[in-house]
């Protein structure tokens, strides 16, 4: 006996399953916003046909591998042209490009139980997710619609999934290194899975974040197959974040460093295993040169596990001395940070890369100072010096150092060509600012070189005759002799680390270097 349509529609609706010949009437009364588990709103809505065309895709692209018997798949066999298995991969891919679309705008749900014939959500599961946790404070870029910022190359992998460029928006004033969240922008490939449930009619839909860096292949229909990813889109992401920060005299603190770890901004993900490369701009190395580092890099799986790029931006406009010594104490407390995060130690591990007359400030890193330039600028040692002791705790810190245990080498690509030029021209800098310090800040270098004053080497002839007053006489003999000392002392210093021999751009140079040494 014929049954009642009407019946079939009820039981089907009571059900949860859509009635053949009536999904284009269950699109039209259910919009997507309003979709409902019961008397809760479903979040993470999916368009019916987005959804329904998700399904489709994953079905036939799952049936096809499981027909081909293939244990493994690369990427070429994907986009072999004229095979039924390249029109499956292009058809899934295109389905996910409209799905994560949709779900961009709403992430908080990452599985569905959904109906095959229509795509119509049935239910949701809130302890679905697999792969990485999306919590609320990080971003997801599509890597295809991240534009370049300044980078030459783009570094990708073809295959399934799309992808993506992710980052934690950092909210903490002064975050602390913490591995578990990225200091930079991270590559990830996006994935949905589609799976067959007990109820042949039904699905499970389920986003799947898989990090690229580690993983590169995943199983589908039974066969291992490639995984899509851009290495490119991270660095070229947090590179439109970076924020630089304004000149401050004589390099004091600011509030540009809220969002860097002790004034080191990263440019690639942190790794545990990685060891810390940094570039030092200033006079040196340029924005555009360190941002095809680091997207080299990151495009270089073997570089990439190496290494971790972070930015320093040393004070320019300071002598070569005050550099160095800045550099030097930033840089010990970030080994300390990153040290403490990684559980491994850093003695001899960063990398630092700088060219010009930042060269100077990283060779420094590699030398003692001894009393080399102490002597330039006092006439007897620390201890008989006429100042009180929290004063001469701090001319020591700046004028007697011992080499910087954590770095094991700094590629100097080149040192200023006119060094004594360069000196002068920071030492008249130097005074000009101290003159337009404030009060009390000037009172302390007063302070210090007024009673010292008869323990000072006497000022050169220029000094004397471009700086009629004492003190400014004082601090600007006293740069000259100190940076010139400086300069002496890494000339001569069997540590210091030779220039690189690599003929070519500054970038390939750099890059050889990486690869060849430890």
């Amino acid at each position: 006996m014929a049954r009642d349509p009407n019946e079939r529609s009820d039981r089907a609706r009571r059900s949860g399953l859509a009635v053949p010949g009536q999904t284009r009437m269950t699109e039209r009364r259910r919009s997507p916003s309003s979709a409902r588990i019961g008397t809760v709103a479903t979040t993470g809505a999916i368009t019916l046909t987005v959804m329904r065309a998700m399904v489709a895709a994953a079905d036939a692209l799952s049936s096809e591998l499981e027909d081909e018997g293939h244990k493994r798949l690369a990427a070429a066999d994907l986009a072999r042209p004229g095979t039924l298995l390249t029109e499956r991969a292009r058809h899934y891919q295109s389905a996910l490009r409209q799905f994560v679309k949709d779900w961009l705008r709403d992430r908080q749900q990452m599985t569905w139980l959904v109906d095959a014939a229509s795509g119509r959500t049935l239910s949701v599961d809130t302890a679905g997710t697999v792969g990485a946790a999306l919590a609320a404070d990080i971003e997801l870029v599509l890597a295809e619609d991240q534009p370049l910022n300044r980078l030459r190359r783009r570094f990708a992998r073809d295959g399934l999934g799309l992808a993506v460029a992710c980052r934690t928006r950092r909210v903490a004033p002064d975050p602390v290194l913490d591995p578990a969240r990225s200091t930079a922008a991270r590559a990830w490939t996006l994935f949905v899975r589609v799976a067959r449930h007990t109820d042949r009619r039904v699905r499970t839909v389920r986003v799947e974040l898989l990090d690229a860096a580690e993983t590169s292949t995943l199983t589908l229909g039974g066969t291992e197959v490639p995984l899509a990813a851009d290495f490119t889109a991270p660095v070229a992401l947090t590179l439109g974040l970076e924020q630089k920060p304004a000149a401050v005299a004589y390099g004091l603190r600011d509030g540009a460093r809220r969002s860097t770890v002790e004034g080191f901004s990263a440019l690639t993900p942190f790794g545990l295993e990685c060891a810390p490369l940094v570039l030092l701009e200033g006079a040196g190395l340029s924005l555009t040169t360190m941002a095809q580092i680091a997207n080299e890099v990151a495009g270089d799986p073997t570089l990439r596990a190496r290494y971790q790029v972070w930015v320093y931006r040393y004070p320019v406009a300071v002598p070569l001395l005050f550099a160095a010594s800045t550099l030097r104490a930033d840089l010990m407390r970030f080994a300390a940070r990153v040290e403490a995060a990684t559980g491994r130690p850093q003695a001899k591990r960063v990398v630092v890369v700088a060219r010009g007359p930042g060269a100077v400030v990283a060779e420094a890193l590699l030398t003692d100072s001894g009393s080399a330039l102490w002597d330039a600028v006092f006439r007897v040692p620390p201890a008989r010096l006429n100042l009180e002791p929290p004063d001469r705790a701090l001319l020591e810190t700046l004028l007697i150092w011992k080499r910087a245990a954590p770095v094991a080498r700094t590629l100097a690509l080149s040192e200023p060509e006119n060094t004594d030029g360069l000196v002068i021209g920071i030492g008249a800098r130097a005074v000009q600012l101290l003159q337009r310090q404030t009060p009390g800040f000037r009172g302390a270098v007063e302070r210090i070189y007024g009673r010292a004053k008869q323990q000072l080497h006497a000022p050169d002839a220029e000094s004397a005759e471009l700086y009629p007053e004492p003190v400014s006489q004082a601090i600007a003999a006293a740069t000259l002799a100190t940076d010139r000392a400086l300069l002496a002392l890494l000339a001569g210093s069997p540590t210091a680390s030779p220039k690189t021999p690599c003929a070519g751009s500054p970038l390939k140079r750099i890059l050889t270097s990486l690869r060849t040494g430890p």
